[in-house]
């Protein structure tokens, strides 16, 4: 059974003013998110779902510039890669050592090793 505002009343004050304030904060956050993710700049330089799930938008749907994306691998249990573009430079920084596979002149591979 969910608790129904009837229920609410019956709490102290201090507790409904923090659950006011959780609700307001969530609220905040959802709208944020909701922005960010339907942004559609032309000025950003980090995009997702890059191949024809929307075949509308050419790079992909936008992420704010300079984005940090987190990949996490394994058990994701610390184990991760954070990539952002740093001007013409792609940076790889790996929770734990980076082990780099080179395969061709335009394309590498980069493994987590752990230790």
């Amino acid at each position: 059974m969910s608790p129904s505002k009837y229920d609410e009343d019956k709490l102290p004050k201090w507790a409904r003013t923090k659950l006011w304030t959780l609700r307001r904060n969530l609220e905040i956050a959802e709208a944020k998110i909701a922005a960010l993710v339907s942004a559609d700049t032309d000025d950003t330089d980090t995009f997702y779902d890059i191949y024809h799930q929307f075949p509308e938008r050419r790079h992909g749907r936008p992420l704010p510039r300079g984005s940090m994306v987190r990949f996490v691998y394994g058990d994701g249990n610390m184990q991760h890669f954070d990539v952002s573009l740093r001007e013409s430079e792609l940076v790889i920084q790996g929770a734990d050592r980076l082990f780099i596979l080179p395969h061709a002149s335009n394309h590498i591979r980069v493994k987590g090793l752990t230790w």
